[in-house]
């Protein structure tokens, strides 16, 4: 635990009375009086044989006196602490010999000179009737320097210290244990031996590889000595290695409306690794070394049209999510993006033509190092003919961390084909148009078809149109085929902006419902659409209606699709949490003289159990929707 002093002098620890225990030093003191069992001990005889056969034999009871200086205000938090509450913990007592004493002891009495400045002078009493354990009995000591570790990057330095007379050789084997992190998660388990030559007091340092933290917390796992050779092992023995929580990300709002653009977010609903700052409130800026984040935006204006989209560095990017809607009162628009070459110090804000109304939200959110994720775009922009379904050619490739090589191109660049061991995506796709007279659609397909959980998007603004989608999880197989589909009322053009995004996503608990009685719905009044049937709920979140959280949940993330077969107006979807619409969770809105099709894909937000989530409707014109394949509501949870 630190330099070892000669004579009276010794080093003084307190236990922390965890599990495992970590020990505080208190500082060097100069011992009065000590006292074992019943026996007075002179400290200051070098010649220690008679207390070392005393505590061979066993001891009960540890009486001393010290004093010293404390140098910094928490260790004299600490003693006050400690002897106004009559608290038990354990002492450890070294000496320079390598010899070290453990009691369960009470701060029986302790003066402080003044109050603390830089230095403060005491003096101490501790008293135990327990046993008195001694390390280094039998030669020296070898023992973590500290009782827990923080990592440096991505690996965490252990150091263990041997103390005592340096005669002989020694050894000691040392190994890794999973707590809350997981070995092949988390963390490399590791494992070896220390040596020490004779004459060799230098301390030995071994490394463990941190792979990846928690988005939820902070995770541990501990390191532990065993089988010394030449040395006997002291405390505190196992030590932690603490990994910090992640830096996964943040998720602001507006407090009131703005009438400026880029949108100024007041409000942090959670920031975990500070990507938001009041200094520039329209930024999240990556805090951290990171490779992979997905943007997440709901625009929300009481305007009859609006323009939104995310940027990077105040520019536009491939991966951005963009959106327009265009109808007769409030607008609402959810998009979805990918930095695939995010970078520290990077910034992301967005933009719209209309003032934004609060309840409109912004997430960023840091994926693992471990994500898979293949991002192509078009080298050129692909005409369509009015009232033609085509498949979309994403022909050049901006990143494919998938598989390496790379695989999901087939021979035609409009399909991306699942390779082996993929068993579940999440698919993203902005599609761009140049100006258009009606209706756009796009629809996300596997194998063709728009399958359970695939959503769909159309928009009607008179112009050129923008179009995000995001799916939920979906289950997949190797060799499924993935596209998009769009049909333009009149003939345009796909613009070479438009992407396609499919992820490798974790493997959280998810569930997803549907519909399967038909419901209908009076116009122009928002009433709850109830999901009456399971797709699937593994955690048995399905009411009946939506979803109730359960135990042990602490945050959400929903996606969801709607078709409403007839509409010669608008539709409007809200994802409530409790009867109330709150950040994190999607809006969306569309306008055409057909059905209509939306989609959104939700923030991280939190959730406690018992908590509702309802999808809340309303048609301009009266309606019935029935099941359909993009008619769903899909939860993950964690």
């Amino acid at each position: 635990m630190g330099t070892k002093h000669a004579g009276t002098f010794v080093l003084l620890y307190v236990g922390d009375d965890g599990d495992p225990e970590s020990f505080t030093r208190v500082a060097a003191q100069r011992v009065g009086s000590l006292t074992l069992g019943n026996e007075p001990i002179d400290v200051t005889d070098k010649d220690d044989s008679r207390w070392r056969k005393l505590l061979a034999g066993g001891v009960r009871g540890l009486e001393m006196t010290a004093s010293g200086w404390i140098s910094d205000s928490a260790t004299f938090n600490l003693l006050c602490n400690l002897a106004s509450q009559g608290l038990i913990r354990n002492w450890e007592i070294q000496f320079a010999s390598g010899l070290s004493l453990v009691a369960p002891c009470m701060l029986t009495s302790t003066e402080l000179t003044g109050e603390y400045t830089a230095a403060q002078q005491y003096t101490l009493s501790l008293s135990s009737a327990d046993d008195v354990t001694a390390y280094g009995l039998d030669g020296d000591t070898v023992q973590f320097s500290a009782g827990s570790y923080a990592p440096s990057g991505s690996t965490a330095l252990v150091t263990v210290t041997r103390t005592g007379l340096g005669q002989g050789a020694v050894s000691v084997d040392y190994t890794t244990a999973d707590g809350t992190a997981v070995a092949g998660t988390n963390y490399t388990a590791t494992s070896g031996t220390l040596n020490w030559a004779d004459g060799d007091t230098a301390s030995k340092t071994f490394e463990v590889q941190i792979l990846e933290g928690n988005d939820l917390g902070a995770i541990a796992l501990s390191v532990s000595l065993a089988d010394p050779v030449g040395a006997t092992i002291g405390i505190p023995n196992p030590a932690t290695i603490t990994i910090p929580q992640n830096p996964f990300g943040a998720l602001v709002t507006l407090a009131g409306g703005a009438v400026t653009s880029p949108v100024p977010w007041d409000t942090e609903v959670y920031d975990v690794g500070a990507w938001h700052s009041l200094v520039n409130p329209e930024r999240l800026t990556v805090p951290g070394a990171t490779e992979l984040v997905r943007l997440i935006h709901n625009a929300d204006t009481n305007a009859a049209t609006l323009e939104a989209e995310m940027r990077k560095g105040g520019s536009t990017f491939i991966g951005a999510g963009k959106g327009d809607t265009a109808s007769i009162g409030t607008n609402h628009i959810n998009m979805v993006g990918f930095d695939v070459a995010a970078a520290q110090g990077n910034y992301y804000d967005t933009i719209t033509t209309q003032s934004t109304q609060a309840g409109g939200w912004f997430a960023a959110e840091r994926l693992p190092p471990t994500t898979k994720i293949a991002l192509f775009n078009k080298s050129g922009s692909q005409a369509l003919t009015g009232g033609v379904e085509t498949a979309i050619s994403f022909n050049s490739e901006v990143i494919d961390e998938t598989h390496s090589p790379a695989v999901w191109h087939s021979g035609a660049a409009s399909k991306y084909i699942v390779p082996a061991g993929v068993d579940r995506i999440q698919v993203a796709g902005l599609i761009e148009t140049d100006s258009v007279a009606g209706q756009v659609l796009a629809i996300i397909k596997v194998n063709g078809t728009q399958q359970r959980g695939c959503p769909g998007k159309d928009q009607d603004t008179g112009g050129a149109e923008r179009l995000t989608l995001a799916s939920p999880t979906l289950d997949v197989a190797e060799g499924d085929e993935l596209e998009i589909y769009v049909t333009a009322a009149a003939n345009c053009n796909v613009l070479a902006s438009s992407w396609f995004a499919i992820l490798e996503p974790a493997d959280n608990v998810r569930s997803m419902i549907r519909k399967s009685a038909a419901q209908g719905f009076a116009s122009q009044v928002f009433e709850i659409l109830t999901f009456d049937a399971v797709v699937s709920d593994p955690s048995g979140m399905h009411d009946g209606v939506g979803f109730t959280i359960g135990a042990g949940v602490t945050q959400a993330r929903v996606a969801c699709g709607l078709r409403v077969p007839t509409s010669t107006d608008q539709s409007v979807f809200i994802i409530e949490k409790n009867g109330a619409n709150v950040p994190g969770l999607p809006q969306e809105h569309t306008d055409t003289a057909t059905e209509d099709n939306l989609c959104g894909f939700g923030a991280w937000f939190p959730v406690s159990q018992g908590d509702e989530i309802r999808m809340n409707v309303l048609c301009e014109n009266a309606a019935t929707i029935v099941d359909h394949n993009g008619l769903y509501m899909a939860i993950e949870v964690r």
